[in-house]
């Protein structure tokens, strides 16, 4: 199995995306170093006591390093990795317009952007519709008129706290 080249920070549009790019070529690398190092270990025992019981002894110690602790930490690392792959995909993506060349794209909420055309870093910021404060007169006499229309508030109630809310 040949060794996975790291991925280039080119090649991603945000630090995150690379950052876990990065950890899983390392993971999917590991497992080729320790295959090598349970064969040199056990060479290295066997060219130090010459003896083949030895050398099998050696091997099995490190294969059971590998089992017994190694490759629960992996497989945590790996369920970890796929939790926050999930929960990246299932995130809100906005439609945002680039302000340098004026593209359309579709994008997670964050800094980093790239713009696919022009490469401009953008940051993605959701859009909150801004509210009417309660204690002001006219987000009041809105608030009085849905319930007056829902039929909570008759219409002399109506008046009545129109009135006080005007003063």
């Amino acid at each position: 199995m040949p060794i996975e080249p790291s991925p280039r920070r080119d090649d991603y549009r945000t630090r995150k995306e690379y950052r876990f790019a990065h950890k899983k070529v390392k993971r999917n690398n590991m497992k080729q170093p320790v295959v090598i190092a349970t064969a040199v270990v056990a060479v290295i025992a066997y060219a130090i006591t010459k003896s083949a019981a030895v050398c099998i002894i050696t091997a099995i110690a490190t294969t059971i390093v590998w089992v017994a602790w190694v490759r629960p930490w992996w497989n945590r690392q790996i369920e970890q990795d796929a939790k926050k792959a999930a929960e990246r995909a299932s995130a809100p993506r906005y439609k945002v317009a680039c302000p340098k060349c004026s593209a359309a794209l579709t994008a997670p909420a964050g800094n980093g952007i790239k713009c696919p055309e022009c490469g401009f870093d953008m940051k993605v910021t959701p859009k909150v519709e801004p509210t009417m404060a309660v204690d002001s007169t006219a987000g009041e006499i809105e608030r009085l008129a849905g319930l007056h229309a829902q039929g909570a508030l008759s219409d002399a109630e109506f008046a009545a706290a129109k009135g006080k809310a005007l003063g």
